[in-house]
């Protein structure tokens, strides 16, 4: 699948490891705040 070319420059990206990265992070940033392990 690929998708988000306008957010690269025009480039064609693999949407499901473009998103994934993103994903990946921001579920681990929610997770430590609900855990109290990150103010």
């Amino acid at each position: 699948m690929v998708v988000w070319s306008r957010w690269t420059g025009g480039q064609p990206v693999c949407a499901e490891d473009h998103l994934l990265k993103h994903i990946e992070k921001y579920i681990k940033r929610y997770c430590y705040r609900q855990l109290g392990l990150v103010a």
